[in-house]
């Protein structure tokens, strides 16, 4: 296993969910494994509870630690194909379009999958991205990069996604409102929501209240969008709100807003379904609201 895939596998185990051990106590125990071969679960110091040293050992033997485990860290020589995921997984953290390109073409020539690339990969790197995000280690510019990698590799898959009949997790309609042309925020939510599985309809920006309406009646869509970032403008939340409740929508679709003026009170206020601050939040509320997660 190189270097470069124990962060995907390191990124996989934050994402599990445990509630009997610490994920720092299992990572440390993959590092192990990583270093040593195998993680010498007789050496496990005694904790300061009496039964966390079984716990430790009984879940580190898990089945679910196990298949986590063998099916990540797998063996020493490890295929190309293996190779390509684990160095998609870093270049798209790392923001490096080109060469996300480029290993997403050459995984495509040897046969993978695009759902592979996608779901192995890909959104595992995206995820990792809105970690650090939020943990403080990446700020703006480097989630723009990374999802500006992606949306490389996005171009090549989505198509080739499309005619496997694969079906998105939800469809959500995305749009700065009238009198903004912002649109830097807006555009790295939509490349986080399509990222995550989400079929996304772009209005752009400066749109208009019938717009809006408009493409809720074409597109049917579960959640809609709406980013302002100007004080000035905020307003038009409530404006096309109540524009969308007369066309009888409303009840249609879930409302999101965001924006770097906006926040949960005002979004209660002008009567939205929930507010964003970045992208990486845009992502989790969509789920929430939709069912999807917890």
């Amino acid at each position: 296993m190189t270097a470069k895939g124990w962060a995907r596998v390191r990124a996989a185990i934050r994402h599990e969910e445990t509630d009997r051990v610490p994920t720092e106590n299992i990572l440390a125990a993959v590092d192990a494994t990583h270093e040593f071969g195998v993680y010498p679960f007789k050496l496990v110091p005694k904790s300061r509870t009496p039964d966390q040293g079984r716990l430790l050992e009984e879940t580190y033997g898990s089945i679910k630690m196990g298949r986590l485990i063998g099916s990540r860290l797998g063996e020493a020589n490890m295929s190309r194909q293996e190779e390509i995921l684990d160095q998609l997984y870093e270049h798209t953290l790392d923001g490096e379009v080109e060469p996300v390109v480029e290993l997403t073409q050459e995984g495509l020539e040897l046969g993978m999958g695009p759902l592979v690339l996608l779901f192995e990969a890909l959104i595992p790197s995206l995820e990792e991205v809105g970690r650090l995000f939020e943990s403080g280690e990446y700020f703006v510019p480097e989630m723009l990069v990374a999802a500006r990698a992606m949306q490389g590799a996005m171009e090549i898959l989505k198509p080739l996604i499309a005619e496997t009949g694969a079906k998105p997790i939800g469809k959500f309609v995305m749009g700065t409102v009238k009198g903004d042309i912002h649109d830097i925020g807006k555009n790295l939510c939509n490349i986080m929501l399509e990222g995550a599985g989400f079929e996304l309809i772009n209005l752009g920006v400066n749109v208009p209240p019938e717009v809006f309406i408009e493409a809720i009646k074409e597109h049917q869509p579960d959640v809609l969008g709406m980013s302002a970032f100007l004080t000035s403008t905020m307003p038009m939340f409530k404006r096309n709100i109540e524009a969308i409740e007369k066309a009888g929508l409303r009840d249609q679709m879930k409302i999101i807003v965001g924006g770097a003026p906006v926040t949960q009170e005002y979004a209660d206020t002008v009567g939205a379904d929930g507010y964003a601050p970045d992208a990486n939040s845009t992502v989790r509320l969509t789920k929430k609201l939709l069912g999807i997660i917890e």
